[in-house]
């Protein structure tokens, strides 16, 4: 009979366990499932009081002291600043002059000074970039840094020079792509509408054919593809580039 009455006794023991162990893994009661996300119907948790608190005295205290008021303590402050207690130099500093800065790293002083100027650059920097020409070894090397395989070498300076002898011009575009094998970047050979000597796309293929650079292509954008008059059907001459 005792031992029957403690076998039932292990028994309700052990269906407790597996209830409260059930209730653990489901959540239930906490508002939150068995992997601990919040459930439908959770109330959420009760915020930060403390910070709310912390708000209204700060605003009661703001309340309490006019500018005037401030005034008169902000002169105490600089009289004992002035009279030597330390503790009054350290605050008006602090708020006056704020933190020291970091000291500076001397070996890192040049990189330092180019992320200023990436970020900033003078305005006659970027005046002169956008009103003239970029040499072409700076341009490679600028499209190479950001990843870039091509760049457009348009007839920029020989728009109206009418008559130019096109093999000079090709003469040109194999010296841009000798500059471009230095850092892996292809200048391709691009057509203006407005340019006399490298009007349309012909004039391009036949620069890029008689440079004789193996890496040679040509640049023929819908634009000035329309504008020049050039036909588009010639376009599959050039499929290889």
């Amino acid at each position: 009979m005792k031992k029957s009455t403690a076998n039932q006794a292990e028994e309700s023991v052990n269906d407790a366990d597996c209830q409260a162990t059930e209730t653990q893994q489901t959540g239930e009661g906490n508002g939150r499932d068995a992997l601990g996300r919040f459930t439908s119907g959770n109330v959420g948790g009760p915020g930060n009081p403390f910070a709310r608190r912390v708000a209204r005295l700060r605003q009661v205290l703001i309340d309490s002291v006019t500018e005037e008021e401030m005034a008169i303590i902000a002169g105490q402050l600089v009289v004992q600043a002035k009279l030597g207690d330390q503790a009054a130099i350290k605050l008006l500093f602090q708020y006056v002059l704020g933190k020291p800065a970091a000291v500076v790293d001397p070996d890192a002083l040049d990189q330092q000074e180019m992320e200023l100027y990436q970020r900033n650059p003078p305005l006659g920097a970027v005046r002169e970039v956008l009103g003239g020409r970029m040499p072409a070894d700076l341009a490679c090397d600028l499209v190479q840094k950001i990843g870039g395989t091509r760049i457009a070498a348009p007839p920029a300076g020989a728009t109206n020079q009418a008559g130019m002898d096109p093999l000079v011009l090709a003469e040109r575009y194999r010296a841009l792509l000798e500059i471009g094998d230095k850092t892996g970047v292809v200048p391709m050979a691009e057509m203006w509408a407005h340019s006399k000597p490298l009007h349309r796309l012909g004039d391009a293929a036949f620069v890029a054919v008689e440079s004789g650079h193996p890496k040679a292509c040509v640049l023929a954008d819908v634009f000035h593809l329309y504008k020049s008059g050039s036909d588009f059907t010639g376009l599959h001459l050039l499929e290889r580039w």
